[in-house]
């Protein structure tokens, strides 16, 4: 994954930034997350138009006897660009010189700052509900010559209101800011496409909860990546599946970059419309924390053999059979039956590395009795052997069947086959 690149051009002494954005990302582990490895992500984060600058609206009056004034640029994704900086020149004193930031859409407001070479002395900065540091919010920056800071700030701000940007020094110095405000409407994520969001500052200031819209293309079970962009530190939070009337038919699953057990997956249909909802994401220490979210669906079917009369044969020896379980916030059974034609050793296998959400619950008949029950741990792959005999170890001749029984918040894939 390309990491968000940062150009400074020296005019006058003046910084001048940009932000870029990438939409390819490094899916973590071997094993589960090289499932999500191989989406052709798109270089172009915007899935669709961006929405208006805010320089396009009416705008928002700063207070009188202002420094200056910021127009905070309406983001929904990283390929808008927040607009060109406005020229700061501080104080001798040390004492704070303030600006006016107007705000035209609700949100988490950012300003990035920069020094204006690697010669002038460094500036310090801080994002307001006043002009004063005790109305303080969010993060503050301290910004070193020829260096920038993304993102200082995070504040939870409300369209028609005005916030405030303060800049320090010491000495007299030239920097250049701008700010933008990064949107908490619903975004429409496509497969195979990274989209970016923010999540929040350090450990003190958690963002509202964005939530994605997805439409699936095709029904099977979707892997959830999650990748830092532009800190250094790893992703960490939770996501969580949400229907078309947003209320959640999947568990809350935490999320680590740095995990190859943590991942989230869930079981979708075609055509159906879900949101991803992403709460609490941090970058470990880091005061400026932005993300970077994806997902890939990988074709499965539905079986719909929720009767113990329409079992579905497993085959002797014979390939996995793959089961989605969409989610739809319902507890259900669905039955499998295999043949054992001599007394010997029997074992069946289940696989429910794609299921992380609700439980599996797996119950063993022979004939119409009731010989075993298990509740399955999600995530691993389990072998059963069936010592349904006299002789110790193996499984008498007969019909067997199995009911697996998913409870409401069962999201996945499962497979299951007869081993021997």
């Amino acid at each position: 994954m390309k990491k968000m690149t940062r150009t400074i051009i020296a005019a006058v002494t003046i910084l001048v930034f940009a932000l870029t954005s990438s939409a390819a990302f490094a899916a973590d582990g071997a094993g589960v997350k090289s499932g999500i490895k191989d989406a052709k992500a798109s270089p172009v984060v915007a899935q669709e138009k961006a929405a208006p600058l805010a320089d396009a609206a009416a705008p928002v009056q700063p207070t009188v006897g202002s420094t200056g004034y910021f127009d905070a640029k309406t983001l929904n994704y990283a390929s808008s660009k927040p607009g060109s900086p406005k020229v700061i020149k501080t104080k001798d004193d040390g004492s704070y010189k303030w600006y006016s930031i107007g705000v035209h859409t609700s949100g988490k407001l950012y300003v990035d700052v920069g020094s204006a070479s690697y010669n002038e002395n460094s500036v310090s900065v801080v994002v307001s509900t006043t002009k004063s540091t005790s109305g303080s919010k969010g993060s503050t920056g301290y910004v070193s010559p020829g260096t920038d800071e993304y993102g200082i700030g995070g504040v939870d701000v409300k369209a028609g209101k005005v916030y405030y940007v303060g800049i320090q020094s010491y000495s007299y110095a030239v920097a250049a800011a701008r700010a933008y405000v990064y949107s908490y409407k619903t975004r429409t994520l496509k497969a195979g496409k990274t989209m970016i969001a923010p999540g929040y500052k350090g450990y003190s200031y958690k963002d509202s909860a964005v939530k994605y819209k997805i439409k699936p293309k095709k029904t099977g079970y979707m892997l959830v990546d999650v990748e830092e962009y532009g800190t250094g530190y790893a992703s960490a939070g939770y996501v969580q599946l949400l229907n078309k009337k947003k209320k959640a038919v999947s568990d809350k699953l935490w999320f680590y970059e740095g995990s190859n057990t943590s991942y989230v997956v869930f079981g979708v249909k075609k055509g159906t419309t879900y949101y991803l909802k992403a709460t609490d994401f941090s970058g470990s220490y880091d005061n400026c924390y932005v993300y970077g979210i994806a997902h890939k669906i990988k074709k499965s079917p539905v079986r719909y053999n929720k009767t113990r009369r329409k079992a579905l044969k497993l085959k002797r020896k014979g390939a996995y059979k793959k089961t989605t379980i969409p989610a739809n916030n319902k507890s259900g059974n669905q039955w499998y039956k295999f043949r054992v034609t001599k007394k010997r050793t029997t074992k069946i296998k289940l696989d429910t590395t794609y299921i992380k959400s609700g439980t599996i619950k797996l119950t063993l008949y022979a004939g119409g009795k009731k010989i075993d029950s298990t509740t399955v741990s999600n995530g691993d792959v389990h072998t059963y052997t069936i010592t349904h005999s006299t002789t110790w170890g193996k499984a008498n001749r007969g019909t067997y069947y199995l009911k697996i029984h998913k409870s409401k918040k069962a999201t996945g894939q499962y497979k299951i086959k007869y081993l021997k």
